[in-house]
């Protein structure tokens, strides 16, 4: 028999719920809402999954979450709904070993990430890329060590420090198509310098992990930003708009 499993994924901007299939490495149904929403539109959201995948009763949920201050509105709205949660978190019998300097400080989204990374390309060294409110770029050896990671300012969060940051700057959006190169306006100088620079900075770090493995990673992507930086990172990938969801289902998984 299948086992599905709810995953709620809490971002800075965006909170993700779905019915994950653990063995295949599916998310059979997919809702979402903004973060700032959580307290008042989580719990229609999980009956709405539940109701979907034609669930009797809520599952154990999995979450991952960067937003500390909405735990208790997330374990409160998931113990009515009849459901326990399981925090992401670094642990010992993972299926991938995390040897952080401070593993309390390593997000639930990065490890969620790097769980899915280990079982669907296990055997060979994974990055995954995640480009949302911020991008985070982490690896994963062959032999299943989280291999370290970084994380940059997404293109949202660039863009606003330049507005708040510099007074003659002004307020624009990233925009969807591939910005004027060089640019001949301060709208397309910005956005050039952001967006181009972003696809720049990505290419540049899988080369940097290619390094440190001895061999190019396999690369594997997600976050509501990389459809727009994947046309300009240049890198071959692999694109799983449900890889955090998919992880965080994960995380009960042992070696």
């Amino acid at each position: 028999m299948t086992e599905n499993v709810l995953a709620v994924n809490i971002g800075n901007s965006t909170t993700s719920v779905g019915l994950v299939d653990k063995a295949n490495l599916q998310c059979r149904l997919h809702s979402e809402l903004a973060s700032s929403g959580v307290e008042t539109g989580l719990a229609d959201a999980v009956a709405s999954v539940m109701s979907g995948g034609q669930q009797n009763g809520v599952p154990a949920a999995r979450v991952s979450c960067v937003v500390p201050s909405l735990r208790p509105a997330v374990s409160r709205i998931l113990s009515a709904a009849g459901s326990d949660p399981l925090w992401v978190e670094a642990r010992e019998g993972l299926a991938v070993r995390f040897d952080y300097e401070d593993p309390a400080t390593l997000g639930a989204d990065r490890i969620a990430n790097c769980l899915y990374a280990r079982a669907a390309v296990a055997g060979s060294d994974v990055i995954v890329i995640d480009a949302g409110t911020a991008i985070t770029v982490d690896g994963v050896t062959r032999e299943g060590v989280f291999a370290g990671g970084v994380i940059l300012p997404g293109m949202a969060l660039q863009i606003a420090s330049l507005n708040t940051g510099a007074a003659l700057l002004p307020r624009i959006t990233a925009g969807s198509h591939t910005p004027v190169f060089p640019g001949m306006s301060t709208v397309d100088c910005i956005r050039s310098g952001v967006v181009l620079g972003l696809g720049d900075a990505v290419h540049g770090l899988v080369s940097r992990f290619g390094d440190a493995f001895g061999a190019p990673p396999v690369v594997l992507a997600c976050g509501g930003s990389w459809p727009q930086l994947a046309r300009l990172a240049r890198i071959d990938h692999t694109h799983i708009p449900d890889l955090t969801l998919v992880g965080t289902a994960l995380f009960d998984t042992v070696s």
